[in-house]
């Protein structure tokens, strides 16, 4: 086992020199974090933030998991396994009743516990006893946190030798570390997700979530922006009138009396973006772009023209799109678009 005091290779962005205390630790693996969510490929980020972790704290191996809350304690819905088999998983559902570790980490929730296969608080079922010999878990420190929509992150790390239990120093260093691990893997999503989108016009809030509308990660005010229409809404669930068929569609659209939200694929997930209501809403598809083509500097026939219309027909829209906008000129129509898209 590697001294957990000092770090082995944590790059040119880490202290030269051994760090002295666990909260220079702390602050050394935490710039590391917060660099990796900037730069690191989704797909990557939870590996590399484990193998910066392992410099500071020693562990065999190490299970995260993001989940929904039950009755019966977080249903998974992404788990990464660091240095273990599927297999792992599989046979958990097996013993996962005589799991008195979960238990208690759901019932310290922010707390890390720390267990041991030797600790009289945990005497484990002869089969958990064997699950925990079999996949190297003599001992774990085990943290529960939970987001702005009430998804649960649990990060679990794991020593295999009955001989190298973790100190209190350690279970402090994870639970101060685990709720940034949660923020920067949210982060790093949320900037692929942005960098995806491209830009928008009109300011937008974004979020994934799976194909039963569970959200996996969300921008910092999708929640409050969800709430403008749906009060009460607390998650991780989307709201039940952006479920079923919306969700399923290539291109999901809701148009609800304060905010707008649309629905694309993103990989095996959903990206959803979210809007507030602008005036421009209340104009059908063909009044909103004569009324931006217009409003934007061309005349009625050059209008007509660019639509394959009558000059007539281009009027006729304009008057609609005057009455439901309430202005009367273009030079009024125009500002109306630009703070549309501000």
């Amino acid at each position: 086992m590697r001294d957990t005091g000092t770090p082995a290779n944590l790059g040119s962005q880490a202290v030269a020199s051994a760090a002295s205390t666990p909260l220079d630790r702390l602050g050394a693996l935490l710039l590391e974090l917060y660099r990796l969510a900037v730069d690191c490929p989704t797909v990557q980020f939870q590996g590399r933030a484990l193998t910066a972790v392992r410099q500071w704290i020693a562990f065999d191996s190490a299970m995260w998991f993001i989940g929904k809350p039950s009755t019966a304690g977080p249903v998974p819905h992404s788990v990464y396994l660091d240095r273990q088999p599927q297999e792992m998983m599989t046979e958990y559902e097996h013993v996962k009743q005589y799991d008195a570790l979960s238990l208690a980490a759901l019932d310290a929730h922010g707390t890390t516990v720390n267990a041991s296969a030797a600790d009289p608080r945990f005497v484990p079922h002869p089969d958990l006893f064997a699950y925990t010999r079999r996949f190297g878990l003599a001992h774990a420190l085990t943290t529960m946190c939970a987001d702005l929509v009430h998804l649960t992150s649990g990060i679990s790390l794991f020593r295999a030798s009955p001989d190298q239990p973790y100190s209190e120093s350690d279970r402090q260093f994870a639970q101060a570390l685990v709720p940034h691990l949660a923020e920067t893997w949210s982060q790093c999503r949320l900037r692929a997700i942005a960098d995806s989108a491209g830009s928008q016009p009109i300011p937008q809030v974004r979020a994934l979530c799976d194909h039963v509308g569970v959200l996996h990660v969300a921008a910092p005010s999708f929640a409050a922006t969800l709430r403008r229409e749906w009060p009460d809404w607390q998650g991780p669930v989307i709201p039940e009138a952006l479920q079923g068929d919306w969700l399923h569609k290539q291109h999901g659209h809701f148009a609800g009396k304060k905010i707008v939200a649309t629905c694309t694929p993103f990989g095996a997930l959903k990206l959803i973006r979210l809007r507030m209501i602008t005036p421009l809403d209340s104009l059908t598809a063909r009044e909103q772009e004569v009324a931006r083509r217009f409003g934007g500097g061309a005349d009625h026939k050059a209008v007509a023209t660019a639509l394959h219309v009558s000059p007539i027909t281009v009027r006729n829209h304009l008057h609609s799109v005057y009455k439901k906008l309430g202005v009367s000129d273009k030079a009024s129509l125009a500002h109306l678009l630009r703070d549309s898209e501000a």
